[in-house]
Protein backbone atom coordinates (compact mmCIF):
# COMPACT_ATOMS: atom_id res chain seq x y z
CA UNK A 1 0.00 0.00 0.00
CA UNK A 2 1.68 3.45 -1.08
CA UNK A 3 1.55 6.33 1.62
CA UNK A 4 0.52 9.46 0.83
CA UNK A 5 2.73 12.18 0.06
CA UNK A 6 0.91 14.52 2.79
CA UNK A 7 1.65 11.69 4.83
CA UNK A 8 5.14 11.38 4.42
CA UNK A 9 5.38 14.99 4.93
CA UNK A 10 3.21 14.58 8.69
CA UNK A 11 5.95 11.82 9.71
CA UNK A 12 9.08 14.39 8.68
CA UNK A 13 6.86 17.25 10.34
CA UNK A 14 6.31 15.02 13.19
CA UNK A 15 10.07 14.13 13.81
CA UNK A 16 11.21 17.79 13.54
CA UNK A 17 8.20 19.00 15.96
CA UNK A 18 9.33 16.64 18.71
CA UNK A 19 12.84 18.12 19.05
CA UNK A 20 12.54 21.57 17.97
CA UNK A 21 9.04 23.02 19.02
CA UNK A 22 7.53 25.72 18.53
CA UNK A 23 10.59 27.04 16.56
CA UNK A 24 9.89 24.38 13.64
CA UNK A 25 8.53 25.66 10.08
CA UNK A 26 7.66 24.87 7.18
CA UNK A 27 8.74 26.73 4.05
CA UNK A 28 9.49 29.70 5.61
CA UNK A 29 10.12 31.43 9.27
CA UNK A 30 8.80 34.67 10.95
CA UNK A 31 11.01 37.36 10.57
CA UNK A 32 11.69 38.22 14.03
CA UNK A 33 13.41 34.40 14.83
CA UNK A 34 17.25 33.93 15.46
CA UNK A 35 16.69 30.70 15.82
CA UNK A 36 14.94 28.23 14.00
CA UNK A 37 14.23 25.18 11.97
CA UNK A 38 12.93 25.52 8.56
CA UNK A 39 12.44 22.33 6.32
CA UNK A 40 10.51 21.82 2.52
CA UNK A 41 10.36 18.95 0.13
CA UNK A 42 11.61 19.03 -3.05
CA UNK A 43 11.48 16.01 -5.46
CA UNK A 44 10.35 12.12 -5.31
CA UNK A 45 13.96 10.49 -5.20
CA UNK A 46 12.55 7.13 -6.28
CA UNK A 47 9.76 5.21 -6.82
CA UNK A 48 9.10 1.43 -6.56
CA UNK A 49 6.92 -0.15 -9.76
CA UNK A 50 4.84 -3.30 -9.70
CA UNK A 51 3.03 -4.17 -12.84
CA UNK A 52 3.30 -0.70 -14.48
CA UNK A 53 2.00 1.12 -11.47
CA UNK A 54 3.42 3.19 -8.41
CA UNK A 55 3.65 1.33 -5.22
CA UNK A 56 5.73 3.54 -2.86
CA UNK A 57 7.45 6.34 -3.55
CA UNK A 58 10.61 8.25 -1.82
CA UNK A 59 10.65 12.00 -1.11
CA UNK A 60 12.88 13.88 -0.29
CA UNK A 61 13.81 17.49 0.95
CA UNK A 62 15.89 19.58 3.09
CA UNK A 63 16.40 20.54 6.69
CA UNK A 64 17.90 24.34 7.62
CA UNK A 65 18.77 25.01 10.82
CA UNK A 66 20.14 28.66 11.97
CA UNK A 67 21.48 29.53 15.03
CA UNK A 68 23.88 32.57 16.88
CA UNK A 69 24.64 29.58 19.10
CA UNK A 70 28.33 27.55 18.78
CA UNK A 71 28.15 23.96 19.60
CA UNK A 72 24.10 24.09 19.75
CA UNK A 73 22.75 20.94 21.15
CA UNK A 74 19.77 21.02 18.83
CA UNK A 75 22.27 20.06 15.84
CA UNK A 76 22.44 16.58 18.07
CA UNK A 77 18.43 16.32 18.83
CA UNK A 78 17.81 16.77 15.26
CA UNK A 79 20.44 13.92 14.10
CA UNK A 80 19.46 11.43 16.96
CA UNK A 81 15.58 11.89 16.06
CA UNK A 82 16.08 10.52 12.54
CA UNK A 83 18.51 7.74 13.34
CA UNK A 84 15.50 6.46 15.28
CA UNK A 85 12.92 6.18 12.55
CA UNK A 86 13.07 3.25 9.56
CA UNK A 87 10.90 5.48 7.30
CA UNK A 88 12.61 8.51 7.48
CA UNK A 89 16.78 9.13 7.34
CA UNK A 90 18.38 12.46 7.33
CA UNK A 91 21.84 13.41 7.26
CA UNK A 92 23.91 17.01 7.27
CA UNK A 93 24.74 17.95 3.75
CA UNK A 94 26.15 21.07 4.75
CA UNK A 95 27.42 23.76 7.82
CA UNK A 96 27.88 27.43 7.20
CA UNK A 97 28.37 30.66 9.11
CA UNK A 98 26.47 33.51 7.10
CA UNK A 99 28.30 37.13 7.57
CA UNK A 100 25.09 38.96 6.50
CA UNK A 101 22.87 37.12 9.77
CA UNK A 102 25.69 36.29 11.88
CA UNK A 103 23.84 32.68 12.09
CA UNK A 104 25.30 29.31 11.74
CA UNK A 105 23.31 27.55 9.16
CA UNK A 106 23.22 23.53 9.32
CA UNK A 107 21.99 21.93 6.54
CA UNK A 108 20.64 18.25 6.46
CA UNK A 109 19.03 16.76 3.62
CA UNK A 110 16.10 13.64 4.07
CA UNK A 111 14.68 10.94 2.48
CA UNK A 112 10.91 9.66 3.61
CA UNK A 113 9.29 6.29 2.43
Amino acid sequence: MIVSVSEKLKIVRNVLVNVGGDIVFHYRRPASTKRFVVWQEDAQETALHVNNASKEIVLTGTIDFFTPNEFDTLIDDITAAFSQYQRVKAQINSVQYEDQTGLIHYEWRFWVV
